[in-house]
């Protein structure tokens, strides 16, 4: 081991992204984004062999994202010093996982980045928090909503109406009535945020050499790291944050919940725990057999 001597090489294209051993087989990770006019298609080293992938080899998973990458995994088999590689078009990868069966790819998405923009999801939340005033208020935002000015002149009358009804109140009705507008805009994107902003996971299979590709799914929410992924009889299990989307109506703000889900071997969604700590993020995950353990906490201004 002093003296240690090179006996063979494997490349893969790409940035190194993670590896894993398992026995005697290792697995590397790499990726690199996809130019879009003249994509190149990724190349692997044997030694001094190259394997070149064709366009048909590829693996292209039915999952929209508004940025592709070439991500391949390489398999070496370290007693006969044999190479297999694949390549997969996937999103920018974030946290994986790997089980002794399955390579886990997850990647975080959200409607805000694709068909949402951030003036419509703002004006879907003024509709909801308005609920909450008094009816000649409410109808007063909602003409202002409903009119053809910029949101920026939007925002601001509607802001002036709230001002000129809140300074009109008593201080009990004050707090009444900040309390029902934080609690609308907490509840409006907590529901937003989970049906918006997805964790998608790829599962490629692992035996040995052989590397399959078996199938995707995704849930709400991102994952924090490795530590918050689980493979347990067959099923996955993720834990996820959704939430803090910034500022609402009046400096009311949306809030953070926690989840915990469970995936079959095809991706699907088959148990959950959702909405834990809210207001919180997960800053820790464990699973330990049939449990797992999380940790939350909120994050204070010191002053």
């Amino acid at each position: 081991k002093k003296e240690p001597q090179l006996e063979k090489k494997f490349v893969a294209d790409g940035n190194y992204y993670a590896a894993r051993m398992i026995g005697e087989n290792v697995y590397v990770l790499s990726a690199y984004y996809i130019e879009k006019e003249n994509p190149l298609l990724p190349e692997f080293m044997n030694g001094d062999s190259i394997v070149k992938v064709g366009a048909s080899e590829i693996y292209y998973p039915y999952v929209f994202d508004s940025n592709f990458m070439f991500t391949s995994v390489m398999a070496i088999d370290l007693e006969n010093m044999e190479l297999k590689g694949d390549v997969f078009m996937t999103g920018a990868s974030g946290v994986i996982y790997v089980s002794e069966n399955a390579i886990y790819l997850t990647h975080y998405k959200n409607s805000y980045n694709n068909n949402n923009n951030w003036q419509n999801i703002q004006e879907e939340m003024f509709k909801e928090v308005v609920k909450v005033f008094p009816i000649i208020v409410r109808a007063q935002i909602e003409k202002v909503l409903d009119s053809n000015k910029e949101f920026y002149e939007k925002q601001r009358s509607m802001e002036e109406i709230y001002q000129n009804y809140f300074n009109s109140l008593d201080v009990l009705k004050k707090q009444e009535l900040q309390e029902k507008m934080r609690k609308a805009v907490e509840d409006f994107y907590s529901d937003w945020s989970k049906k918006n902003e997805k964790t998608v996971v790829h599962k490629i299979g692992i035996d040995g050499l052989d590397i399959d590709y078996e199938g995707s799914g995704e849930v709400p929410g991102y994952v924090l790291n490795r530590f918050s992924i689980d493979e347990y009889k067959g099923n996955l299990r993720i834990a996820t944050t959704t939430g803090n989307m910034g500022f609402g109506f009046g400096g009311t703000r949306g809030g953070t919940l926690n989840h915990l889900y469970v995936l079959d071997k095809d991706l699907e969604i088959i148990g959950s725990v959702e909405d834990l700590a809210s207001g919180e993020r997960i800053y820790s995950a464990r699973f330990m057999g049939d449990k797992a353990y999380m940790v939350t906490f909120r994050q204070v201004d010191p002053l």
